[in-house]
This record gives structure tokens, sequence and C-alpha cells, in this order.
């Protein structure tokens, strides 16, 4: 995406496919649970702060979380991760009005995804050409 916009058609193709990969704050109850959603329940991810407002952080894969954990000195038992099929999560998250970024802190670059993006990869009508 930084050489040529030309491959962000298949960049989002490739992102609504599989699994992404989440933050959660850490709790040892929870450590190697399955953490299930339901309609109208509070969302688990970390939600963090920048200039612009709330965003959740995804990566792409374990290993991405854990270069981007390591890069940004993060101390352990403060998040935990996990995944989920990807047009799950951003549908839960676009829905709820919130920004993601995928796979910030990391060497492959971060992109920010904004929620209407998100609404429309989970639906597949981003993807329809």
């Amino acid at each position: 995406l930084r050489r040529s916009k030309a491959a962000t058609p298949e960049f989002y193709r490739q992102l609504a496919e599989g699994e992404l990969w989440f933050l959660v704050h850490y709790h040892p109850e929870i450590e190697g649970e399955e953490l299930e959603l339901k309609n109208g329940s509070p969302i688990p991810f970390a939600v963090h702060q920048d200039e612009k407002g709330e965003l959740v952080m995804l990566f792409s894969s374990e290993a991405r979380v854990d270069e981007a954990l390591k890069n940004g000195e993060v101390p352990p038992r403060i998040f935990s991760a996990g995944s989920m099929p990807a047009r799950q999560i951003l549908e839960v998250i676009g829905k709820a009005g919130l920004r993601a970024i995928i796979n910030r802190s990391c060497a492959t670059g971060a992109v920010t995804i904004p929620p209407d993006l998100m609404r429309d990869l989970a639906d597949g009508s981003a993807l329809n050409t």
C-alpha cells in the first residue's frame, strides 16, 4: 500500500478473509478462555485514544501482535491477544462506530480503517466490483 494505491482493493479483499487478531485487557481469570460476544454486550476489545478519537488495534497475525507489543515496550500481563473471523470483528467494531488500525507499531506499516468501510467489508459490499 505504501508503494501504490493500486494494491488497495486486494489489501481489503485479503483483510476481510481469514482471521484478525485483537487485544483485550489482561485478566488472569479469562486467560485461555473463549470470549463470547452477544448483541448489546460491551465491546471487549482494548480501545485506545489518539488525536482523532477512539480506535481498536487489529493485527493480521499473532506474530504482528507480538511485534507490536515488543516495539511498544508493553510489559507482560497488560493485554491478552485473541482472534476471530475478520468479517465478524470488522462488523462489530464498525457498528460500534470505532475506527481500527491494522498492524500498528509493525514493520509492515499501519492502515487506519473508518467504521463505514469496516461495515462494508464485513457485509461484502466494499468488495463488489
